[in-house]
């Protein structure tokens, strides 16, 4: 996985996507945060069309033979990124199952949204 932190951000005038990593943040100061909403942070993998997965973004699965259904939208908890597991959205319950962060996972998967646009 990257170890570089990356952050997306919505601008609330155009609704334009930036992006910025920790240290052009720390150190240049390139961003007014009251321009912006809807802060994602890098998950460190890319999708199997080499996208960069923030955190908000919806996956589809491709696999060899079938197409599934969208997934629920990636969220960082507890340490780690997942998958929020559906139908318990928000809720604190077990989520190993839907452990998100391989390389090899993110690969079978293609980003079709996010939870911010429409």
């Amino acid at each position: 996985m990257n170890s570089e932190i990356k952050f997306r951000a919505q601008n609330i005038h155009s609704g334009d996507w930036y992006f910025y990593t920790l240290h052009d943040l720390i150190y240049h100061g390139l961003v007014n945060p009251n321009e912006f909403k809807n802060w994602c942070r890098y998950t460190g993998v890319t999708d199997m069309n080499g996208t960069e997965i923030y955190e908000g973004d919806i996956l589809q699965y491709h696999g060899a033979t079938k197409v599934g259904k969208p997934l629920n939208p990636i969220i960082f908890k507890r340490g780690r990124f997942w998958i929020e597991p559906k139908g318990r959205e928000g809720a604190e319950g077990r989520l190993n199952a839907n452990y998100f962060g391989t390389p090899s996972f993110a690969k079978m998967h293609e980003i079709v949204g996010n939870i911010f646009t429409k």
